[in-house]
């Protein structure tokens, strides 16, 4: 495929949009540092506190590194993507440079060990060992950040190395708890860390009860654990340590971050678009901030600002591939495909083997018709490095491809590697009503139902788990429930996709002459006729006049 190599253009047409995807070399070589997962010897303890270490040496790092000419990717995107080894990290993310740590936990002591290697030829450019006594973190974190500031030539000035090393607390016993804790979050999914950083966290408080930072550890672990068991009880106590955290440190970004995470979860967009903007502006290239404060403006209805606080990021760094494939995104949920495309290309030229880039890539041809194109890309992407989000979109390309067989296994592909919200469980059922294996398709919709169901409990105003619940109650047979879903959507609905679905719960229903009518909305909002004429759901309403009417636009 032309596009997947450097310097090509492809130019993909679809109802008249001409879509550019390009990849270009560079001007001038990009300083790229990707710093790997922390690697401890076998003992879970000692495994967290590193992790935690070097994920918040990343994020002080990372805004005083941009106006140094060096980008970092963020540490959470390198966990996500199971990026582990520094040639992996050259390929997905376009490193030049890999920092990698590790540690040793004795009976009194901590020894750390940093390596920064030339991701190009794998050879070690610096070293760095320090030993500090068990207890006095401190020393340790300002030795490490110290060294990794000289070897990358950031050169800082008193002010911002005072920032580079400043740890929350003057407390070195609540500090180690709460970066031990930090590093059991950021691994939340594995059982039981959840719960050994929430105990962390308290453990921290009780030493410094003023530790604005440790409460929000807290409430944010509070939340993971409300995110996998669903129970409302953990969001009033997410929310009430997010709130601790503010107040004892109003000018702290995770505190807000904190509270924003909460308020978008449970549906007030307006009190989190205000939270993560007080976070953006204590800390402009927080991640978590940026989009945070993006998507609860876009949910909101503000797309005007949400589209600017995308450009703003861009601004910030715009050679970290990231925000290039925030706006990406952004462009392609409200149908500006060939801006989104353009979007997407930069981020490839910026990291020409990023895995997540070609399976956002997929979804894209996967909807305008390029199934070929979105195939290759989702094969690529998961070539490089397998996800459920690869495996997902290569189900949905052929779904809408009517390979309904096929779609099956990668939809049960994509389940297996991890992914069990409610949209998993509903593609795959989607599958296999069109596969014709209805009793299989009805006990996932139930599934489905289920854990949509325990979505909008905590967030009534999610509006995709909201029709995919009405989809879900439609083609399962209940008529009234669906209509009962459909019903309590907003009146000014004006995402295109959102609409387009919402045609096809009325076409399951039986009533055509509202589903046209949705449907209408939905081109008028820019949906354009590629992305649903070949929609086997619709197929009932191809006949019909305005339909046609609609396609010939």
């Amino acid at each position: 495929r032309l596009w997947l190599l450097p310097a090509a253009v492809v130019l993909v047409s679809a109802a008249g949009v001409a879509i550019f995807i390009s990849i270009r070399n560079p001007q001038s070589p990009i300083r790229n540092l990707v710093i790997l997962p922390c690697r401890a010897s076998g003992d879970p303890s000692a495994q967290a506190y590193c992790d935690g270490l070097t994920d918040t040496l990343s994020a002080k790092m990372t805004p005083l590194a941009v106006s140094r000419g060096l980008q970092i990717t963020s540490t959470l995107e390198v966990r996500q993507r199971g990026v582990t080894e520094a040639a992996q990290a050259r390929r997905e993310f376009g490193a030049t440079l890999i920092l990698e740590g590790g540690i040793l936990r004795a009976a009194d002591t901590l020894r750390v060990n940093y390596v920064l290697v030339d991701a190009a030829t794998l050879r070690q450019i610096d070293a760095y060992s320090a030993t500090s006594a068990s207890g006095d973190p401190f020393a340790l974190q300002d030795r490490v950040s110290t060294w990794a500031a000289g070897v990358l030539s950031l050169n800082l000035n008193t002010t911002e190395r005072q920032t580079l090393t400043a740890g929350g607390t003057r407390t070195p016993g609540a500090l180690d708890l709460y970066l031990e804790g930090h590093g059991y979050v950021l691994d939340y999914q594995k059982p039981g860390n959840v719960d050994a950083a929430i105990d962390l966290f308290n453990r921290a408080i009780a030493l410094d009860p003023r530790y604005a930072v440790a409460y929000a550890g807290l409430g944010g672990a509070f939340w993971h654990t409300y995110d996998a068991t669903h129970a409302p009880i953990w969001v009033q106590q997410a929310r009430t340590s997010c709130a601790q955290a503010v107040t004892l440190d109003p000018d702290l970004s995770a505190s807000h971050v904190c509270l924003g995470t909460v308020a978008f979860g449970t549906g007030a967009l307006e009190e989190a678009a205000r939270e993560f903007q007080r976070a953006v502006d204590q800390e402009p290239m927080n991640d978590e901030a940026t989009l945070g404060l993006a998507r609860a403006q876009a949910r909101g209805g503000a797309t005007a600002a949400a589209e600017d606080t995308y450009k703003q990021a861009i601004v910030l760094r715009p050679q970290y591939w990231a925000t290039h494939v925030w706006l990406g995104t952004f462009y392609r949920e409200h149908a500006r495909y060939a801006d989104a495309a353009q979007q997407y290309g930069q981020a490839l030229t910026l990291t020409p083997d990023n895995a997540r880039v070609y399976y956002i890539v997929c979804g894209l041809y996967g909807s305008i018709g390029r199934y070929d194109e979105a195939i290759a890309a989702c094969r690529k992407s998961a070539t490089i490095l397998p996800s459920w989000n690869a495996y997902s979109n290569w189900g949905a390309t052929l779904a809408n491809q009517r390979r309904f067989a096929e779609a099956v296994e990668k939809f049960a592909e994509a389940r297996r590697m991890g992914s069990e919200a409610y949209f998993a469980d509903g593609n795959m059922a989607r599958a296999y009503l069109y596969a014709g294996k209805r009793a299989e398709a009805m006990a996932l919709f139930k599934r489905a139902i289920e854990l949509a169901e325990q979505t909008l409990t905590v967030n009534p105003r999610d509006v995709d788990a909201r029709i995919s619940l009405a989809g879900y109650y439609a083609k399962s047979g209940d008529r009234t429930k669906a209509i009962e879903q459909m019903n309590r959507l907003p009146a000014d609905l004006d995402d295109p996709h959102v609409l387009l679905f919402g045609a096809v719960v009325y076409v399951d229903l039986g009533d055509r002459a509202t589903a046209l009518i949705w449907l209408e909305r939905a081109a008028g909002h820019g949906l354009v006729p590629i992305e649903f004429q070949n929609r086997i759901e619709l197929d009932a309403l191809k006949a019909d006049p305005r339909f046609i009417a609609l396609l010939q636009k």
